[in-house]
């Protein structure tokens, strides 16, 4: 569940509303910035693309 949130934070970190009610819960919670109903992956820069893929790569090693 924890490697789920990191790789979800830079999700947080654009705005995105997320539908799962866990991740909701727990970036509600948070410092996090303000939704953006119009979020898009696009939003990403390279370098949290790259973070993302990482951590999916270490959640899926751990499955």
């Amino acid at each position: 569940e924890r490697l789920r949130q990191i790789r979800n934070l830079p999700y947080a970190l654009n705005g995105y509303i997320f539908k799962d009610r866990e991740l909701a819960k727990y970036y509600d919670s948070k410092w996090i910035i303000p939704k953006d109903k119009n979020f898009s992956d696009s939003n990403f820069s390279k370098s949290e693309r790259k973070f993302i893929e990482r951590v999916k790569s270490f959640e899926e090693k751990k499955e």
